[in-house]
């Protein structure tokens, strides 16, 4: 599970690099992709990181890390936007769900006997809670 988990942040990671147009060979990219991945879960990590990390992981292009750090707001900025147009057209659909679980009655019009007679019917094993006249144990027993 580890080693997929890995594999899929690699993946990320290089893809991320390698929309972040810069100009670097494959090598490099997957270079960069991998020490990504081995240092940062999430693109909102990535811009909490300094100068010094970037450079201890070895992107020591200051061009490369403004490319990067670029990119990493670009795809958040551009997350925030589609998570706001999300909420938006869920929003009425959220609303009626409420209005109507608002409107709902909280209590029922049916009588206690009626309920507990239900109950009772619904019960699997009916024969056992009736006396012959189609009336609960638990209702002659009150009575």
């Amino acid at each position: 599970m580890f080693l997929l988990s890995f594999v899929l942040d690699l993946s990320f990671w290089i893809q991320f690099v390698h929309d972040s147009d810069l100009t670097i060979d494959e090598s490099i990219l997957l270079q960069y992709g991998a020490r990504l991945a081995d240092r940062f879960s999430t693109i909102e990590e990535l811009l909490t990181a300094d100068e010094n990390e970037f450079i201890n992981l070895g992107i020591i292009s200051q061009l490369d890390r403004a490319c990067l750090i670029r990119h990493a707001r670009l795809s958040c900025a551009k997350e925030h936007v589609v998570l706001a147009k999300q909420f938006t057209a869920s929003k009425p659909v959220l609303e009626n769900c409420h209005g109507n679980l608002s409107r709902r009655k909280t209590k029922s019009n049916l009588s206690s006997a009626l309920i507990s007679r239900i109950s009772c019917l619904n019960h699997p094993s009916y024969a056992e809670f009736t006396n012959g006249n189609d009336t609960c144990l638990s209702e002659q027993s009150i009575e």
